[in-house]
């Protein structure tokens, strides 16, 4: 199940609509990182080295923030984290 972390956080969107976000993946909130979700509808996590797996979720945030901002990607303030229909 996805946990989503507590507070205001941002998604992102690429210009082919791909959507990022964070969140614990299977981790049960011990870890997190930035993910997407793949066209069957998987969670997939983005592996770059600016965005390593973290913590807390603030810190994922901050990461994810940056490397979008470096990226030119629009900001989505409401989190909707349904699973796109495969």
């Amino acid at each position: 199940m996805i946990q989503n972390p507590k507070g205001r956080f941002r998604d992102y969107v690429d210009r082919t609509g791909r959507l990022f976000f964070v969140c614990d993946g299977i981790s049960g909130g011990k870890t997190w990182a930035t993910y997407y979700f793949k066209p069957t509808g998987s969670l997939k996590r983005l592996v770059s080295p600016a965005l390593p797996v973290c913590l807390n979720a603030h810190d994922a945030q901050a990461r994810l923030d940056k490397w979008a901002r470096r990226r030119g990607l629009g900001a989505i303030e409401e989190r909707n984290l349904r699973k796109p229909k495969a």
